[in-house]
Order: C-alpha cells, then structure tokens, then sequence
C-alpha cells in the first residue's frame, strides 16, 4: 500500500512503485532488477481486512505487552501504533518462520509466490543475498525446481 500517497502515512514513507516503468536521463541504459523476499519480515505490516502489506524499512518496534506494531513521528520520535491507513484495522505481522510448518495461503505470500514462479521463468540470473536455503525452506526449492531453467546464471 507504500504505492498510492494516504494522507494517514508519514510523508517518508512512501515507494516507487516497481511494476512502473524505469524512466533514465539521456544517454543512459537503466537495467532494471528485481528483489523478491520471499519470507515476509518484521517490518511488513499486514491488514487483514484489505489484504495489503505496508512496507516500513525504519519502524521495526513491536510493543510487547500488547503485541501491536509501534511506529515514531520524525523528527520528535512520538510513539504512536500502526493502524491500516485504509480501513483503521490493526496491523499483523507477515513473516513465515524458518520451521517446516509454514502457513502459504496468505494472499500476500501467495502474489509473491506467484511473482515469484514469473520471474524464475522469464529471468536470466538469480542472484542469491545473505540467503542459506536451510532444509525448512522446501516451498522455496519446490519453487526453484519447476520453474528454474538450465541456462539461468546463478549468483551467490
């Protein structure tokens, strides 16, 4: 939801939009690249109602006792809590923990599956960041193992 400017969100937080078009200045060749992060984080908030991600690089706070996502006005640094700016309703928290027992009917998780199986298919190289591909993760070599052809370049 970072796409679209809501009046309820700090004016910093908002994102280009990567499905738009990479404009470049005379002269240049802009390579576009996609990053996909495939297990949600602590900094995606989730709205169950609208079904949207709000995605907060530098408000990580979680306040323990009531278990609600806590952001802070800049530059006073005023506690406040993350409601959904579209529908009031509380945040989540959308992350898939490195066990076995994984939830994947997230509709979030499931567009990024998706997205994910696209650009595997259509793609010349992967580059892998700071990713170990531990044993729990067999969604992610399920999802490797149907759509990656033999000609993909792969970068660790």
């Amino acid at each position: 939801m970072n796409y679209e400017k809501q009046n309820t969100l700090q004016e910093f937080q908002f994102w280009i939009n990567p499905r738009e078009p990479v404009l470049a200045e005379p002269g240049e060749n802009p390579v576009p690249f996609k990053i996909i992060k495939l297990h949600g984080s602590l900094n995606w908030k989730y709205c169950n109602c609208c079904n949207q991600a709000l995605l907060t690089t530098w408000d990580r706070g979680i306040d323990l006792d009531s278990g609600s996502f806590v952001g802070y006005t800049k530059p006073e640094q005023k506690a406040y809590d993350y409601m959904c700016p579209l529908d009031g309703t509380e945040f989540e928290t959308l992350i898939l923990p490195p066990s076995y027992v994984k939830i994947l009917n997230n509709p979030v998780i499931s567009q990024l599956f998706s997205e994910a199986s696209r650009e595997i298919r259509a793609t010349r190289r992967i580059v892998f960041i700071g990713y170990s591909l531990s044993d729990g993760d067999v969604h992610i070599k399920a999802l490797f193992k149907k759509h990656l052809h033999p000609d993909v370049e792969l970068v660790v």
